[in-house]
C-alpha cells in the first residue's frame, strides 16, 4: 500500500526476502515481476512492491516505510509498528527484527484481532529479546509514532529504485496487441460497463446497514477455519519432530492456520556448542523435511518451514452455527479456561462485533450480530489433547511451541510449551 504523506509516496506490505546463492536483488526483483524494489549495497536481503499494487499509482520517488522505521530506531534492533489506516479502515502493521524488515510483518490487516494476532506471533519470535512497540492502537506499552514522522525521516536510503533489465517476451506484445484491438473495438462495450456498474453502486447505497452485513457474513461463512476440538493431533506431529539436526537445535515453531486447509509453520534452530555444527550439517541431515531452508542472525540461526497436512478443517459457518448466547459461553468455555489455569495463564478476552464491512455502523443493525472474542491457551505440550473437549464455536488461529534447553516436570511445566490463540463466537444476547 502506497500512502502519500506529506507529499511524500510511503509504502507499506512489501515482500522481504534473502538473495539466494549466486543471485542479485535485481534479478530477482525482475523474477518476481516487481517494477520497483529497495537494496542496499552489501544488504544480504532486500524488499519488493506488494503483489497487488496497481502500476497507476507508482509515482516516484517511493519510500519504504520499514526501511525508514528501522533507521529512525536504529539502536532499537527489534520494532514492532502498529498504526490505523488514515483514509479507511484496517492497520499497517510493520515488525523490524534484529535490524532489518521480518519477513511477514510488513503488512496491512482489517481488524484488530488480527493486530493482536500478529502482535503476539512477533512476541513469540523475539523470545527473550525485548522489543518496542510503536504506533497509535490500544495496546498497553505503546509508545506514540505518527506517519507523519515517519515520512519526514524519508530520505535516498529508503528510497525505492526500479528495477532495471525487465526481459522483453514476445508474448506480452501479442497481448498488447490484442488489448488494443479491443479497447479500439470495445469502447461502447465500456460505456456499457461503466453504467452497469454505476447503477450496482448506486444499488449497494441504498441497502440497509443490516444488509450489507448479512452479505459480510455470508461471504465469511464459507472461509475455512480450524476448530479447536479438532486440534489434538498437531501434538503427534511436534513428537515426531527431531529435536536436534546436523548440530542444530529446535527453539521455536510457530504455526498458524491458512486458507489452503493447512498449518504453514515456521520453525527456528540454534546453533548448538559441538564447533562440527554447520549449515552444510544442518542441510545433510534435514534432507527433504522441510519446505525451505533460510540462514540468519550472522549464521547462528536457520530458519525453516513446513505444513501439517491432515487436519480436519471445516468453515467458520460451523463455528457460527455451533454458537450460543454470551452468557452461556462465558459459562462454558470461560469455566473450561478457568479449569486448565493449573497448566498456565488462560485469557478470555472481550467480545466484539465479528465481520462488520467498512461504512456500517453496528448501531444501525436491526439484528444482534455475530460476536468473537480472542482466546489464548498457555500450558505444556501434553495439555494439548484437553482441546479435543473445546466447543464448536472455538477456532484455532495460531499455536506457538517453545522447546527448552532441559525438562521441567512440574505440573505447570514442561519441555515443550505451547501457546494457542484463537477466536471464540457467540450471539449478543
Amino acid at each position: 500500500m502506497i500512502l502519500n504523506i506529506d507529499g511524500k509516496n510511503l509504502v507499506f506490505g512489501m515482500r522481504w526476502k534473502v538473495l539466494v546463492s549466486g543471485g542479485t536483488a535485481n534479478k530477482d526483483a525482475r523474477a518476481s515481476k516487481s517494477s520497483f524494489m529497495w537494496h542496499a549495497d552489501k544488504a544480504i536481503y532486500f524488499g519488493l512492491l506488494g503483489e497487488k499494487e496497481g502500476k497507476e499509482k507508482l509515482k516516484q520517488p517511493l519510500f519504504s516505510g520499514a526501511v525508514a522505521l528501522a533507521h529512525m530506531y536504529h539502536e532499537n534492533p527489534n520494532i514492532l509498528l502498529v498504526l490505523p489506516l488514515p483514509d479507511e479502515e484496517g492497520y499497517v502493521v510493520c515488525g523490524i527484527r534484529q535490524g532489518r524488515p521480518r519477513s511477514g510483518f510488513d503488512v496491512i490487516v482489517e481488524d484488530e484481532l488480527e493486530v493482536n494476532r500478529l502482535v503476539n506471533e512477533f512476541s513469540a519470535i523475539c523470545e527473550q529479546d525485548s522489543f518496542v512497540l510503536l504506533g497509535q492502537a490500544h495496546i498497553d506499552g505503546i509508545s506514540p509514532l505518527t506517519f507523519e514522522e515517519i515520512a519526514s525521516t524519508c530520505d535516498t536510503f529508503s528510497q525505492l529504485k526500479k528495477v532495471s533489465g525487465i526481459p522483453f517476451n514476445p508474448l506480452m506484445l501479442l497481448a498488447l496487441m490484442v488489448a488494443v484491438g479491443l479497447v479500439w473495438g470495445g469502447g461502447n462495450a465500456y460505456v456499457k460497463h461503466r453504467k452497469l456498474e454505476q447503477q450496482r453502486r448506486a444499488l449497494a447505497a441504498k441497502k440497509t446497514a443490516q444488509q450489507l452485513y448479512s452479505e459480510s457474513i455470508e461471504a465469511k461463512r464459507g472461509e475455512s477455519a480450524l476448530i479447536a476440538s479438532n486440534l489434538a493431533p498437531v501434538s503427534d506431529w511436534v513428537r515426531a519432530l527431531p529435536l536436534w539436526l546436523g548440530g542444530w537445535k529446535l527453539t521455536t515453531i510457530t504455526c498458524k492456520t491458512a486458507t489452503d486447509k493447512t498449518m504453514k509453520c515456521d520453525l527456528n534452530f540454534a546453533r548448538g556448542k559441538n564447533p562440527d555444527a554447520t549449515n552444510q550439517t544442518f542441510i545433510n541431515t534435514a534432507g527433504n523435511l522441510f519446505d525451505s531452508v533460510e540462514f540468519v542472525d550472522g549464521a547462528r540461526t536457520i530458519h525453516a518451514t513446513t505444513s501439517i497436512k491432515g487436519l480436519a478443517f471445516s468453515n467458520l459457518g460451523a463455528a457460527f452455527d455451533s454458537s450460543k448466547k454470551q452468557r452461556d459461553e462465558v459459562l462454558e468455555f470461560g469455566s473450561t479456561l478457568q479449569f486448565l489455569s493449573r497448566f498456565g495463564e488462560q485469557q478470555l478476552q472481550k467480545s466484539m462485533p465479528f465481520g462488520v464491512p467498512v461504512g456500517v455502523n453496528v448501531a444501525e443493525l436491526s439484528q444482534a450480530p455475530i460476536m468473537s472474542s480472542a482466546w489464548e491457551f498457555n500450558g505444556p505440550l501434553r495439555a494439548l489433547e484437553l482441546t479435543s473437549q473445546f466447543p464448536k464455536y472455538v477456532s484455532v488461529n495460531q499455536i506457538v511451541i517453545v522447546i527448552k534447553d532441559a525438562p521441567d516436570f512440574q505440573s505447570t511445566h514442561s519441555m515443550v510449551a505451547i501457546k494457542v490463540s484463537g477466536a471464540v463466537f457467540s450471539k449478543e444476547i
